[in-house]
């Protein structure tokens, strides 16, 4: 449907994930982390400068780790693109991984670290999306979260959203609670065609508004 709306489609590879291989993996990790934000404003600019988008009709999109990988690029790069959308992302990192009771988070220390070692707190807080909002203005923002999420707790996405609101300029952030949902997406076949064209209706709305003359 949004290709057939005028947009274009791209995915971005970056560092962390494993789609490259371990080397690649490796890279994006624990106290090299920042290169996957890196590589995520480095890929959008891409995008921009082979004129196939610009900022006022660039949407980014993440999930989970994925949503942490788009709200610590706003932070970098707030004026990268008109929206983001992000579902039951994780935002809160310094203080989620603090929390030893949650069911992941002792698993995840190779991952991002343990913040009882200081050289893992340090590279956790320079890159959490908590700790590094600026007082700028944010693109559109659709924040989608799972009340019975127990991989990344619904806390994670109010707590952002409210800070959002509180530290930037003219924020519009849209919170959508699932009290019926937990992390991952809907089973049923069409309640998740219903949350996709929310997602795509979002992204056509604010990608035309910031396009309007004017």
């Amino acid at each position: 449907p949004l290709v057939r709306a005028g947009f274009a489609l791209a995915t971005a590879h970056v560092r962390g994930g494993g789609e490259l291989g371990a080397e690649w993996y490796e890279a994006g990790r624990l106290h090299r982390k920042q290169n996957s934000f890196n590589d995520m404003v480095d890929c959008v600019r891409g995008l921009h400068a082979r004129g196939l988008a610009a900022p006022a009709s660039t949407v980014l999109r993440g999930r989970s780790a994925g949503g942490l990988l788009v709200a610590a690029t706003l932070n970098q790069a707030p004026d990268i693109c008109a929206a983001a959308l992000l579902t039951v992302p994780f935002v809160d990192v310094v203080e989620t991984m603090r929390n030893a009771a949650l069911p992941l988070t002792t698993l995840e220390y190779q991952e991002w670290g343990n913040p009882a070692v200081p050289a893992d707190l340090a590279s956790m807080r320079a890159y959490d999306p908590m700790h590094n909002m600026c007082r700028r203005q944010y693109p559109s923002l659709f924040v989608k979260t799972g009340l019975n999420d127990s991989r990344v707790a619904y806390w994670e996405a109010l707590k952002w959203v409210l800070t959002v609101r509180e530290r930037t300029v003219d924020a519009r952030a849209c919170l959508y609670v699932d009290q019926a949902a937990g992390h991952m997406a809907s089973s049923n076949k069409f309640e998740y065609l219903q949350e996709l064209a929310l997602e795509h209706a979002f992204a056509v709305h604010a990608t035309a508004r910031r396009n309007e003359p004017g």
